[in-house]
């Protein structure tokens, strides 16, 4: 019997990461195929929830200048609050990955002593039933840009292969975020240049209309 058990959880974790290999590629390819971002965030966190199994995942992004984590993709909840919710940098889950840029792991989040604790999003989360949490920052050279959590309604451990593929399906989203900062600065860049050119024109021609006019003058 303990054997059979043996080979049993054996073929289970080969299973689990092939699974984990396979939404890792999909993610790989979508990161390389979809060009809108909310798409391709939608489609990371639902994949990240699929694949451990759990009720709810999300995703943050970061606003350094507000020193807050803004939720932007949501799936599984049962409510509209932790699609509002804003966590302090100081504060929580957030604040221990922002401090030590390494993934967070708790199988009871609101009786976890080893941060300070947010009033609003421990209501957030005893309204939504949350109990277990893993969460991993998504870093961009060295700088957390955003987080990314999966939550169980029980009180559950995850494994440190859930983590790891959790962490890489972050690295995915961080670069898509990334990647659409860079467009967007991009396009600024070329309409400023555009408006430049513009203005440019428009001074060249007032400046051949008022010689014309000169010309017609001395004529």
């Amino acid at each position: 019997v303990r054997m059979a058990m043996a080979v049993r959880n054996r073929l289970e974790l080969q299973e689990q990461r092939e699974r984990g290999l396979l939404a890792v590629i999909a993610s790989a390819q979508d990161l390389s195929s979809r060009l809108d971002l909310r798409e391709l965030l939608v489609a990371i966190v639902s994949r990240a929830r699929n694949l451990l199994g759990s009720d709810v995942a999300w995703l943050s992004t970061y606003d350094a200048d507000a020193g807050e984590f803004h939720v932007v993709v949501v799936d599984g909840a049962l409510s509209q609050g932790p699609a509002a919710m804003v966590a302090r940098r100081d504060r929580g889950a957030a604040g221990l990955v922002m401090s030590t840029l390494l993934p967070f792991t708790t199988p009871d989040y609101l009786h976890d002593k080893r941060f300070a604790h947010d009033a609003k999003l421990d209501d957030t989360f005893r309204d939504e039933g949350i109990a277990a949490l893993v969460g991993v920052p998504l870093i961009w050279e060295s700088d957390v840009i955003g987080l990314l959590f999966v939550a169980d309604r029980y009180h559950r451990i995850h494994a440190a292969q859930s983590t790891s593929i959790l962490c890489t399906l972050a690295t995915h989203a961080a670069v898509a975020l990334k990647n659409a900062r860079e467009f967007e600065r991009a396009n600024a860049a070329v309409a400023k240049a555009q408006l430049a050119r513009a203005e440019l024109e428009r001074h060249v021609r007032s400046i051949e209309s008022a010689a014309d006019a000169h010309e017609k003058m001395t004529s």
